[in-house]
């Protein structure tokens, strides 16, 4: 079992009650499945219908990014990353921010730094010669600072064009002890509402409790 890969175990989640690897844990309950990553300490509540497509870890097995399918709108993409608090450092050439900074303790500290890597990740698109994010805007309105389960969170709206339609960015990220996860949602505006109010129940789900290594 330990030389399978995280994928595999993410893509026969459907067909288990319950599935355990030695690194990470994914459990099935009705009526919505659940992910439970006991290394670093995340669990979140999956939507119905919804579809682990890819789970693997990343940046020296210290971050983790899991790949979701929404059946009521098949071209829309939606990720969560989340990555250790410890060691404080940049995780990869592809973070927003370059250079982290002290790391944050008190609400006040962590909400700053969230809004900084929020600003940075908008900047990165605005400045990006991706053909994907054709006009790319962030409703300033739509930022708001949040608690989530007793951790201080940053959800933020965007809106663009890609091959021509209307999309729009739903990002949520929290700032838990041990670790920080990004939920991500790009989906054709006019599925916004429907998926927007699945995306917001996994959002809310979101816990960091102490990892077991």
């Amino acid at each position: 079992m330990a030389a399978q890969s995280l994928t595999t175990y993410a893509l026969v989640i459907a067909s288990l009650v319950m599935f355990t690897h030695p690194r990470q844990t994914f459990a099935a309950e009705s009526p919505c499945p659940a992910i439970l990553d006991r290394k670093f300490g995340l669990s979140a509540t999956i939507p119905a219908g919804w579809k682990i497509r890819d789970a693997s870890r990343r940046n020296g097995k210290t971050g983790s990014l899991i790949s979701f399918g929404i059946p009521n709108a098949p071209p829309a993409l939606m990720r969560v990353a989340y990555q250790v608090t410890s060691p404080w450092e940049v995780p990869s050439d592809a973070f927003p921010l370059k250079e982290m900074g002290p790391k944050p303790t008190t609400a006040a500290e962590i909400d700053s730094w969230l809004r900084k890597w929020q600003q940075a990740h908008t900047h990165n698109h605005l400045n990006s010669s991706n053909p994907y994010y054709e006009g790319y805007r962030t409703r300033p309105e739509s930022i708001i600072s949040r608690s989530i389960n007793g951790h201080r969170a940053l959800s933020w709206t965007a809106e663009f064009k890609r091959n021509g339609g209307d999309w729009t960015e739903l990002e949520t990220m929290v700032f838990g002890e041990t670790a920080y996860a990004v939920v991500w949602l790009q989906v054709p505006t006019a599925s916004r509402d429907t998926v927007g109010r699945e995306f917001e129940q996994l959002v809310a789900s979101v816990r960091f409790s102490p990892p077991q290594h």
